[in-house]
């Protein structure tokens, strides 16, 4: 059980497209209904039944016999399924965009024989024939409130303990030394007793050099706290409003979208109800290691001009990098500056934030951890025109600065708004997300967290407050295995159960004839601009992904093959003997990747 735990989850197809329908009650009573008939099938074993039963992009994207065998792989082992109920957590169900328009996916809480507790993600497309049909479907293990949602209650636990370092220490270790999930992590901790900085693993891979409350890295999306703080600040003094539509500061030459009598406002862009999608659809990253890189105000603009949606503003939640870039951009330019500057000079000096950044400083890089895809070392990311939405670089120390703020433990002229930025509401009238300015809100075990997490191509990174208790949680990753939500969230409420880490496994590597593999040799895509090559030196046989590290790879097949640096298998598929693709399980996510060389 251990075993599979380690290769649970598996994501097919899932894609955050969106949904714009007349009656959206009735369409998310229609797609649970199609969501539960679909699972009916995989409940039963009846796993061609539910390829058949399948979305045409479900179908297209991965072959009949290999989602049978995924199946029973990870599907059958679980046993006979107990209870199964449409989950309450946040942005459930969501509406989504898919090439024909309308989209749902749906998070289920289920409990099985063999896993008690679990949770089902199905994403549904509206086909063509009026049916909903299913595009995607994730399987994990859950803890915490989702243990409950599914029926298992945690153990009995009154007020969340403090955990002492050694056995937050021993947490890090099993996520790094044991579950082989990440190469350095550090936790900070700040209540009103004071605060403390705990890690444990390394800078690098091949280093000896330990990480600290003083290394450097990327926070990705928890940028999006700071860039909502700018815009409270910027409201506390009356140089914006939340209700000010955001063409207003934009250049006359750019047009924002209008839905009816409704423009997008500032409001819109901090708490994801703009209407915006995701990503804008211009992006096309020239080095996939770096994607924002090369993305610039021109091209953010570019799209603005030519976008148009018929969604109501303000009516979903939709998580948009694009949105909050917007914002970061446009207070920028009501500031008459750039968004760096405008963040150092109303953020991080008055809160002694010495080491966070965008551009590192020579002491910053001095002290950059690197980042890790699993523990393969990976490119750090630049962001430009969307910095607003992840571009900061930082440490334990200094984010425990701005937690202690947030909590008005350490004195700042920016507590008022910090403040206004924490009060939440609910933020669509089709789910109970909560937010504030930015920040999430959400009950963790018994405790209600003010949060964000983040992510770049080789970092993690989990910030959290209860202001109950004026206790607040800050985790960082330098790979982006590392399961830094779940540490955090264990962290703010104990009651939140983690689940242990688990052995990756054990695998026998076989002798292969080198002949075999070399009907493997050649390039294979994931997705557009991004690649993996797959070559023999001799005898070894590499694997290199677009931007990473050429790695080595072991067969314990004819087919299959693993590496030992990462949670990542490669399985070869052929047609009448001819190589068409491989099926990847990287961190027990499944893509496919066609043969195109």
């Amino acid at each position: 059980m251990k075993k599979l735990l380690s290769v649970l989850a598996f994501v097919l197809m899932l894609s955050n497209h969106g949904a714009g329908a007349a009656n959206e009650v009735d369409v998310v009573a229609k797609a649970v209904s199609a969501a539960q008939a679909w699972l009916a099938f995989t409940d039963n074993g009846k796993f061609t039944e539910s390829w058949d039963h399948a979305a045409s992009s479900f179908q297209q994207g991965i072959p009949k016999d290999t989602w049978e065998q995924l199946s029973n792989k990870v599907r059958t082992p679980l046993g006979a399924r107990k209870s199964r109920e449409v989950s309450d957590g946040p942005s459930n169900p969501a509406f989504t965009r898919t090439p024909t328009g309308a989209g749902v996916v749906i998070q289920f809480a289920t409990s099985f024989d063999k896993l008690p507790a679990a949770g089902e993600t199905v994403s549904l497309n509206l086909e063509a024939d009026g049916l909903w049909k299913v595009s995607g479907y994730w399987i994990k293990p859950m803890a915490g409130r989702e243990v409950r949602a599914a029926g298992v209650a945690p153990p009995g636990h009154g007020a969340p303990s403090q955990l002492s370092d050694a056995e937050i220490r021993e947490i890090l270790r099993d996520q790094i030394d044991v579950g082989k999930k990440g190469v350095g992590v550090v936790v900070g901790l700040i209540d009103a007793k004071g605060a403390r900085v705990i890690s444990y693993g390394k800078m690098q891979r091949d280093s000896d050099r330990p990480v600290d409350g003083d290394s450097v890295f990327e926070i990705g999306s928890v940028t999006k706290t700071f860039t909502a703080l700018l815009l409270s600040d910027m409201v506390e003094k009356g140089e914006v409003k939340l209700d000010d539509p955001v063409s207003k500061y934009l250049p006359n030459t750019v047009k924002a979208h209008r839905v009816g009598n409704k423009e997008i406002t500032l409001l819109n862009l901090t708490r994801h109800t703009s209407g915006l999608p995701r990503m804008p659809d211009n992006f096309a990253p020239k080095d996939p290691s770096n994607p924002y890189a090369d993305y610039t105000v021109k091209d953010l603009y570019a799209f603005l001009n030519g976008y148009q949606s018929t969604r109501e503003i303000g009516a979903f939640h939709e998580y948009s990098n694009l949105g909050v870039g917007l914002l970061g951009q446009a207070l920028s330019n009501r500031a008459g500056t750039d968004y760096e500057t405008l963040l150092r000079t109303r953020v991080l000096q008055p809160l002694g934030m010495d080491s966070t950044a965008i551009t590192l400083t020579p002491q910053m890089k001095s002290h950059l951890a690197i980042g890790h895809q699993d523990r393969i070392p990976t490119a750090s990311w630049d962001i430009d025109a969307l910095a607003g939405a992840g571009a900061l670089r930082s440490t334990a120390n200094d984010m425990l600065k701005y937690l202690g703020a947030n909590l008005g433990i350490n004195p700042s002229p920016l507590l008022p708004a910090m403040q206004r930025a924490q009060v939440a509401e609910k933020v669509s009238r089709y789910s109970d997300t909560k937010m504030g300015l930015g920040w999430f809100v959400r009950r963790v075990a018994d405790t209600e967290m003010i949060g964000h997490n983040g992510g770049t191509g080789g970092y993690r990174s989990f910030v959290g407050l209860d202001k109950s208790r004026l206790r607040g949680v800050v985790v960082l990753a330098n790979s982006n295995a590392t399961d830094v939500d779940s540490i955090g969230a264990h962290l703010i409420d104990s009651g939140y159960v983690l689940v242990k880490a688990s052995p990756p496994p054990t695998r026998r590597a076989i002798a292969l004839d080198p002949r075999v593999f070399d009907s493997y040799v050649g390039k294979y895509e994931i997705a557009p601009n991004s690649t993996i090559v797959i070559s023999r030196e001799g005898e070894r046989f590499f694997a290199q992904a677009t931007g990473s590290a050429k790695t080595e790879i072991f067969s314990d097949s004819a087919t299959h093959f693993y590496t030992n640096d990462a949670d990542a298998e490669a399985t070869f598929v052929k047609n009448q003997d001819v190589v068409t693709h491989m099926v990847l399980l990287l961190n027990g996510r499944a893509a496919q990747a066609r043969k195109i060389e």
